[in-house]
């Protein structure tokens, strides 16, 4: 992956809030753009829909003046009062209504903008009871809203992210099954997938596995990099908590081609946004450089063999910069 792309998620640069206070102080797009720009890595900006957009012209400004991409359009059906029932799965006509505007509008900032791709995390589209939703006909409406967004332009990709919950109890899209089942179910080339390394770890998935399924369907577009202790979508710095799996992941995206965006999806409390993405973007090159350490022939054989002990000899001697050792004794 010598052609990597990193960015970062313009949604958690700037002030950001959980449940009990706010972190850090606003700032416009251009600041946040301006800021971040001069972070060793960074390329472009995941952008916010409609949050970023008081004018495409005002876009457009922000990312000439920093030297920045955009690195998609990132569709936000959860946080405005009136999706909170749901969005493109709201009982009201013109709420679904509007999530297909939104969705249309998306398509057209990505493609105004050359990046032709859109994410989405339906979060507020799910439920949190028993008995409180026809699931066949909230899946049906989740197939419509696919089929007016996708085909508004061919050659824009539609995103669509993964999570388990929050704020619904349960996600209409909560794992990796569920929204390849929808990418196949939609029937269109242009609908795939963002995957999120920590939605994926929250979801109990070995994520690896999951971006192995991904690429082999031909449905991996868009990578949000993060990581969490597996009991809630913590949005920590990657790799610092599941190290294993990270390097892991990044040897599958290695092996599935992955040209797209590495995007900064880490939330920041008591570390500053610089820090976080300045950080995120040393964790993705430190995986590399560590992979770029192993002899593909000797690990994936390991791998092949299925014993784990001298797989984890083998790394483990490279790591301690004794590579020909650790490959003699994983032979044994």
């Amino acid at each position: 992956m010598s052609d990597l792309r990193y960015a970062f998620s313009s949604g958690l640069v700037g002030e950001v809030r959980d449940r009990f206070t706010a972190y850090h102080h606003p700032r416009s797009l251009e600041e946040r753009c301006l800021k971040l720009s001069q972070i060793d890595g960074v390329e472009g900006v995941e952008l916010l829909y409609p949050h970023d957009f008081a004018s495409l012209d005002e876009v457009q400004e922000a990312l000439a003046r920093s030297g920045l991409k955009c690195a998609g359009v990132n569709l936000n059906l959860k946080a405005e009062s009136k999706f909170h029932g749901g969005s493109f799965t709201s009982r009201d006509p013109g709420v679904r209504k509007e999530a297909a505007e939104y969705g249309i509008a998306a398509v057209e900032m990505a493609s105004a903008l050359g990046v032709n791709l859109i994410t989405v995390c339906p979060l507020a589209d799910g439920t949190d009871y028993p008995f409180e939703a026809d699931y066949r006909l909230q899946w049906e409406r989740l197939l419509e809203w696919l089929e007016v967004v996708s085909s508004q332009r061919a050659d824009v990709r539609i995103a669509l992210e993964y999570k388990p919950n929050e704020p619904r109890c349960h996600v209409i899209l909560p794992n990796v099954g569920v929204c390849l089942h929808a990418c196949h179910e939609s029937g269109r080339e242009n609908v795939g997938v963002t995957f999120d390394v920590g939605h994926a770890i929250y979801a109990g998935e070995v994520p690896a596995q999951s971006i192995s399924f991904l690429a082999g369907s031909n449905k991996l577009f868009h990578v949000h990099v993060n990581d969490n202790y597996r009991n809630w979508d913590w949005d920590l710095l990657p790799g610092l908590v599941n190290y294993w799996d990270w390097i892991e992941c990044m040897l599958y995206l290695e092996r599935a081609a992955f040209d797209g965006w590495f995007v900064c999806d880490v939330f920041p409390t008591r570390l500053g946004p610089e820090q976080c993405v300045a950080a995120s973007y040393r964790a993705i090159t430190h995986a590399q450089r560590l992979l770029d350490r192993l002899d593909r022939k000797v690990l994936w054989e390991l791998i092949d063999r299925g014993d784990v002990a001298s797989t984890a000899s083998y790394i483990q001697g490279v790591i301690e910069s004794d590579p020909r050792a650790a490959r003699t004794e994983a032979a044994e």
